[in-house]
């Protein structure tokens, strides 16, 4: 459980670099990379959490569901970061459309 609470810290780090980054410089590349290494520990803490049996909703909701949707909100945030990155580098909209494929699968 150190390395879940460690994990999270060090997301919530990168999430206040991404903030900065993006919603007050707008530099769309360092909020990309925030946000990518946002990401990778929140995936790890839930793959992490599997392990630990929930025996009720009550238990779930407290200790899993919280990370599981940060974790979703973040994959899905990446993913629009990901493609405001290509458009901001000014790369064709063929570029930008087969960039999206492997998330459509």
């Amino acid at each position: 459980m150190v390395l879940v609470g460690t994990l999270c810290g060090f997301a919530e780090l990168k999430l206040i670099a991404w903030t900065a980054g993006y919603f007050t410089m707008q530099e769309i590349l360092l909020s990309w990379i925030a946000m990518m290494s946002i990401l990778i520990p929140l995936v790890i803490v839930p793959l992490r959490m599997a392990k630990i049996k929930t025996e009720d909703n009550t238990t779930y909701a407290i200790l899993k569901f919280p990370f599981e949707i940060h974790a979703a909100w973040i994959m899905a945030a990446s993913l629009v970061n990901a493609n405001v990155l290509l458009t901001d580098l000014e790369l064709s909209t063929m570029i930008q459309i087969k960039s999206l494929l492997p998330s459509s699968r």
